[in-house]
């Protein structure tokens, strides 16, 4: 599902903030890492940090990317990798969890 959709190519990031802002929980998932890019793609807008941390809410990740793409239309999603599988699809392996995000930038002419 996408967090931002159609996102154009002259569109020029002045920063990308994901923030941990209620520390993810599971008991069957061991690690968690989460980053930003396009639907088809991998996370190449914001790199991938690791969630589940204690510092939650300061766990965050702050970047100046440059676009993925410089014509055309895009979305971005966020891209959530796991240790074991999040879930089944209809019920998640997580009893707690929230991710924010912060998108600032300018469309170039």
């Amino acid at each position: 599902m996408p967090i931002l959709s159609g996102l154009t190519g002259s569109f020029r990031f002045d920063h990308v903030l994901l923030r941990e802002t209620r520390r993810f929980s599971s008991d069957s998932v061991g690690s968690l890492a989460v980053g930003m890019g396009r639907q088809n793609g991998k996370a190449d807008v914001l790199s991938p940090f690791s969630l589940k941390s204690d510092l939650a809410p300061d766990n965050f990740s702050y970047e100046r990317p440059v676009p993925p793409q410089r014509t055309g239309a895009y979305d971005l999603v966020l891209h959530f990798k796991a240790s074991s599988t999040l879930g089944d699809g209809d019920a998640s392996n997580f009893s707690s969890g929230t991710v924010s995000w912060e998108i600032c930038g300018y469309n170039f002419p």
